[in-house]
């Protein structure tokens, strides 16, 4: 009698817990988190890079002014491209990369323009580390500006917080050229890696970037050695921060977004909170450069590489950032970039 007893409460026990579980993972499927947990996963990866505001915080970059647009000048494209001297078929490789869009420019005019695995002209798409190159154009104007003194100046200069840390002597454009130094792990594979639980830690956590940024080592001098990682432009985000006293979303719409004639809205990451309990937008990792309109008078895309290079100085700015001898950098003009290891 016992023993049936006994049997009867370890089923309704078991039955308990099942029916836990499958609440658990109901409620989790439909939560914010799941879009995070599957962001890699090939049947949610396409997905996920057209929702990545469903994943992390992020606020939006105003477009402002007249919309600027390229002509046009339809051609085909061909069936075949060459490379190691054998043909290959255009349309397998779109098929093998996973490619959602193709824009084909030339001479100031869109010759070719498809979307593909359910994209269409109205859908965002993350930029992912292009936006390291948006950073790069900004940290030039804060220097033509006057807000950066000099390029050569250590980053703990203007990040308190990141004084007496390994980012602390490290020149601004040290870490421009991805040449700190400072060790940072980048294995997305990695669910431990320095890049994962920077997210984590920012995003869910609330974690301050600059503390854990603060908490990274030093392998090898600055200046020396290129090594891509995204800490180094986390560090070049907050530097930009301090040195314009502006939200890098507002630095954004203000010097590029808005002049430049976006037609929308484009959404930038941002963390949880910081150690004064605001929001920060992590430019130095991702921006979604958006298609779809932030408001219902805008529509279309918003095409960055034609409008900068029409109406503005940005390969100027980013020459500046690098210290390539335009005038007033202040930076160290004619320095060769540091050997690629």
């Amino acid at each position: 009698m016992l023993a049936h007893r006994m049997t009867r409460i370890a089923l309704w026990t078991l039955a308990a817990l099942a029916v836990l579980i499958l609440a658990a993972f109901l409620w989790l499927r439909q939560s914010p988190y799941w879009a995070g947990i599957t962001l890699f996963s090939e049947n949610h990866r396409v997905e996920n890079f057209r929702a990545m505001e469903r994943v992390f915080p992020a606020r939006d970059v105003p477009r402002a002014g007249a919309v600027w647009a390229f002509d046009r000048a339809p051609a085909p494209l061909p069936e075949t491209y060459a490379f190691e001297g054998e043909p290959h078929n255009l349309a397998a490789f779109f098929d093998r990369t996973e490619t959602t869009g193709l824009l084909v420019v030339h001479r100031g005019a869109i010759t070719h323009e498809e979307y593909r695995q359910g994209a269409d002209e109205t859908s965002p798409f993350t930029s992912w580390s292009m936006a390291k190159s948006v950073l790069s154009a900004l940290i030039g104007i804060a220097v033509e500006e006057g807000h950066i003194a000099s390029l050569r100046d250590p980053i703990g200069a203007y990040v308190p917080a990141l004084a007496g840390s390994a980012y602390g002597d490290v020149p601004i454009e040290d870490a421009l050229t991805m040449s700190s130094g400072v060790a940072f792990d980048e294995d997305y594979d990695n669910p431990a890696s320095d890049i994962n639980m920077l997210f984590i830690r920012a995003m869910a956590m609330g974690v301050p970037v600059e503390e854990t940024l603060a908490g990274l080592d030093r392998v090898r001098d600055s200046g020396i050695y290129n090594d891509y990682v995204s800490s180094d432009s986390m560090a070049l985000g907050l530097v930009l921060e301090a040195a314009t006293g502006m939200a890098p979303a507002d630095y954004l719409a203000s010097r590029l977004w808005g002049p430049m004639g976006a037609e929308s809205c484009s959404p930038l990451r941002r963390s949880a909170s910081t150690s004064s309990s605001q929001p920060r937008e992590i430019i130095a990792a991702t921006a979604f450069f958006a298609a779809a309109p932030c408001s219902p008078s805008g529509s279309g895309m918003a095409r960055l590489p034609g409008r900068v290079a029409a109406r503005l100085r940005t390969m100027v700015w980013v020459s500046v950032s690098l210290g390539m001898g335009a005038s007033g950098s202040g930076g160290a003009a004619g320095n060769a970039p540091p050997s690629t290891g």
